[in-house]
């Protein structure tokens, strides 16, 4: 068993607050002080003792916090590092790995260095909420591929519920690539996540490489932080490369401040927006700023709004479907065969395409 493990409150603190509400809800008299739980009998339980946590699922906590260390774990390129110790094997021909979680405690996780966390196939992370679970790297390498990214996805997991930061504006040299998270394992999906990542380079919010996919709920942000633009400079806020289903639900996907600002380029994927607001400024002086750009996939986008001071939206192929969708920003659509219904301006007038 990893030294890494630790055994905090948190499980507890739930239990507490549920015995709380169901004393409240029956009037069953029971008690809570700050040493533990009273129970109508007279019986007491202190509040570092809760039930274990069922099969094939760990906490994650914070470093010097309250919580008493000796059964969860204090870093979560740790604990997916010592899957094994938490998350058992099933199946009795093949052995096939069972579905399990990684949940992560509210506080901001640093990881060391240039520290990556390899998700695995059925493992799920999921945090306490945005702004409640924070995790920042530093990862940056001379590739967009996985190698450059805080989170690399895998097949048939999921990540929900958290923060993540890129912060490679403290050395990003040129010609350097750095990502958020990168997927090339199909059927991974990405819930109620932030995602932002700063740098003077080459910046990529999610880079999702030849599979199908499933993004909800996401709130991505990808910048330049430098004045004025790096002539060199890319920011993709996501970006879909090679084959692949990729839905993006309700979602809002910024890129700003490099000489190419792209909110979501479509490289080759069947990619699909729908809720999803994409934009791209140019904060620090002229750039080129376009919030949806199909290079060679094919589009479907429904109930959107896209605002690019370059392009709001560039058409890449006449199989594009664009429906009850706002346009703030020159259209450009070089295939009359292309479908639009329902696209309109800042003036609500109509814009074809």
């Amino acid at each position: 068993m990893s030294g890494y493990r630790c055994r905090g409150l948190l499980g507890s603190l739930l239990l507490s607050s549920l015995v709380f509400s169901a004393s409240t809800l029956f009037g069953i008299g029971l008690g809570i002080d700050g040493d533990g739980i009273r129970f109508a009998d007279g019986t007491f339980q202190t509040t570092a003792a809760f039930p274990p946590l069922p099969a094939n699922m760990t906490w994650v906590v914070p470093a010097g916090s309250s919580y008493e260390y000796d059964d969860y774990y204090i870093s979560p390129v740790d604990a997916m590092n010592h899957l094994s110790d938490w998350c058992t094997l099933g199946g009795t021909i093949v052995p096939v790995r069972a579905r399990c979680t990684l949940m992560i405690a509210p506080g901001t996780y640093d990881l060391e260095g240039d520290q990556q966390i390899i998700m695995h196939e059925k493992v799920d992370i999921v945090g306490m909420g945005i702004g409640s679970t924070i995790i920042r790297g530093f990862v940056k390498g001379s590739t967009w591929d996985g190698t450059s990214a805080v989170f690399r996805g895998a097949a048939d997991a999921a990540l929900r519920n958290l923060s993540i930061a890129n912060f490679v504006f403290l050395a990003n040299a040129s010609g350097d690539h750095s990502s958020v998270i990168y997927n090339d394992e199909a059927g991974f999906r990405v819930n109620n996540v932030s995602i932002s990542i700063n740098g003077n380079d080459r910046i990529y919010g999610v880079i999702n490489n030849n599979v199908d996919a499933i993004y909800t709920n996401l709130d991505i942000k990808a910048a330049n932080i430098w004045i004025p633009s790096k002539p060199s400079a890319l920011c993709f806020g996501f970006w879909a490369r090679g084959a692949g289903n990729i839905e993006i639900n309700r979602a809002q996907v910024v890129a700003e401040g490099c000489s190419d600002s792209t909110a979501i380029q479509d490289n080759g994927a069947n990619l699909r927006l729908v809720n999803t607001n994409a934009s791209a400024t140019c904060p620090n002086g002229p750039c080129g700023a376009y919030a949806v750009w199909n290079v060679s996939g094919v589009l479907t986008i429904l109930n959107s709004k896209l605002e690019g001071v370059s392009r709001s939206i560039t058409i890449g192929s006449d199989s594009d479907r664009i429906i009850n969708t706002h346009f703030n920003g020159p259209v450009f659509d070089a295939f009359p065969g292309t479908q639009c219904r329902g696209t309109y301006g800042n003036s609500l007038g109509d814009v074809p395409c």
